[in-house]
């Protein structure tokens, strides 16, 4: 008897010193998902970007086209996981000229990590940037020429 203490003591120590000497860490491997309607919207904000200078790549950010139970919300971005979320009625209900606004505004989060920035011009009513945090009174106007400005605006403030 006095020999099966010290053999189940080797055999536990050998186990131990298998398992804790030998198992390499494993990578958690890291997955990015990106609906396919959403697509064409990062393509766009690539090109958008690489005309303004700006090295764009989204291949570690995820985007999903979801239900947003947050009234008079039409997207979000978590910066910490890297991932936008798009509110399916929003999408289903707009024209893709304010889908690709609403894309860019969170892109601008998840990517460019700007926040929001609700100045406007008080004459007008229109709102400087899509980065604006939809809470203010003004309006983003990004259609015909003044995409062009908001882009300029979104990419080249830094």
């Amino acid at each position: 008897m006095k020999n099966v203490i010290p053999v189940v003591v080797i055999v536990s120590l050998l186990v131990l010193l298998f398992f804790t000497s030998c198992q390499q860490e494993e990578e958690v491997p890291t997955s990015v998902f990106v609906d396919e309607n959403l697509l064409e919207y990062f393509d766009l904000f690539i090109e958008e970007g690489t005309k303004r200078g700006v090295e764009v790549d989204l291949s570690d950010i995820s985007g999903y086209i979801i239900q947003i139970t947050n009234l008079n919300v039409a997207g979000n971005c978590s910066r910490d996981s890297k991932t936008i979320r798009i509110d399916e009625v929003f999408w289903r209900s707009s024209p893709g000229w304010d889908r690709e606004r609403v894309v860019f505004h969170e892109l601008g989060h998840c990517f460019l990590q700007r926040g929001h920035k609700n100045s406007f011009d008080e004459n007008t009513n229109t709102c400087h940037s899509i980065m604006n945090s939809g809470n203010s009174i003004c309006e983003v106007k990004y259609f015909g020429k003044n995409r062009a400005t908001y882009l300029d605006e979104l990419f080249m403030e830094q």
